[in-house]
C-alpha cells in the first residue's frame, strides 16, 4: 500500500486531512510541527500521485482559504475491511430471505466481538480504561478512533470506517454498532454524528454513569 513506502511524515498528513475533511499549510503545519515549505514539498508530492487535491474556501473580507483534502484516491489509503463483493452479498441475502435475515447476520456480527474481545476490556467498574481500550482494538481494525473526555461523557469518535460502502446501504451495521456500545458501556450511550449521513465522523457521546453488564 501507499502509506508504506512513504515516510512518516506524509502519513500523519494524510490522517489530519481525512480527520479534518480539509485543512490549510498553515494548520498542516502547527498540527505537524514542521514548516510550512516543508508541508508543501509533502503535499506537492502527494498531489502528483493524485492522493490529495485543494479547493479555495472564502472567510469574510479576506484572500480565499486553500485547504487541501483527500481525492477518491486518497480515501483508498486507509484500510478497508470488505469490498463491493461482500455489499453484492448482502442485497442477494436480502432478496432471497429477506431484511431480517441481514438484521441476524450483524447481531451475530456483534455477538461475536462481545465473545472475542468483550472479556479482554479492564474491569467494567473503570469506564476511562474500558473506552481506551476500545479505542485502542478499533484503531487496530483500522477506524482511525480519537477520544476526547468531558466532564460529563467520553466522545469516541470515529473518521474511518472500513465497511463504509455496507453501512451506506444497509443500517443494520450501525444500528448493532450502537447496541454494542450500549452494552459494553451503558444505556445512555447516544450516537452524536454519522458519517453514512455524510458527516466527518461517526461520534459516540459515553456518559459516565454507573456501567451496566452486557445481557
Amino acid at each position: 500500500m501507499f502509506f508504506v513506502t512513504e515516510e512518516h511524515t506524509k502519513l500523519r498528513l494524510l490522517m489530519l486531512i481525512k480527520k479534518s475533511g480539509g485543512m490549510s499549510v498553515k494548520e498542516l503545519s502547527r498540527h505537524i510541527g514542521i514548516t510550512p515549505m516543508g508541508v508543501r514539498q509533502h503535499l506537492i508530492s502527494l498531489e502528483k500521485k493524485g492522493i490529495v487535491r485543494y479547493t479555495t474556501k472564502k472567510h469574510g473580507r479576506g484572500r480565499p482559504k486553500f485547504l487541501y483534502m483527500l481525492t477518491e484516491k486518497g480515501e483508498t489509503v486507509f484500510p478497508n475491511s470488505y469490498n463491493k463483493i461482500a455489499t453484492d452479498i448482502l442485497r442477494f441475502l436480502r432478496e432471497i430471505d429477506g431484511k431480517v435475515k441481514v438484521d441476524k447476520l450483524f447481531k451475530m456480527r456483534k455477538e461475536r466481538f462481545l465473545a472475542e474481545k468483550g472479556g479482554s476490556l479492564p474491569d467494567r467498574t473503570r469506564l476511562s480504561e474500558r473506552v481506551s481500550a476500545m479505542a485502542e482494538m478499533l484503531n487496530m481494525d483500522g477506524y482511525l478512533v480519537e477520544l476526547e473526555e468531558t466532564e460529563k461523557s467520553f466522545l469516541l469518535k470515529k473518521y474511518h470506517c472500513p465497511i463504509s460502502e455496507i453501512a451506506q446501504e444497509f443500517e443494520d451495521p450501525c444500528k448493532h454498532e450502537l447496541e454494542l456500545y450500549r452494552e459494553i458501556f451503558n444505556k445512555g450511550v447516544l450516537r452524536e454524528n454519522w458519517q453514512a449521513a455524510g458527516d466527518l465522523s461517526c461520534t459516540y457521546i459515553i456518559p459516565k454513569v454507573t456501567l451496566v453488564r452486557p445481557v
